[in-house]
């Protein structure tokens, strides 16, 4: 739902996402790892 405020990945971006999900770095990490598993 982020997007619909930020049409981009911008500073502005993550630091919103940051104050609902302030772990987002390592979940992304985790999901960017099973991607590259399952490739």
């Amino acid at each position: 739902l982020i997007h619909f405020i930020y049409n981009d990945h911008n500073k502005e971006f993550y630091d919103f996402l940051y104050i609902f999900m302030p772990d987002w770095k390592e979940c992304k990490k985790i999901l960017d790892e099973e991607v590259a598993i399952r490739l």
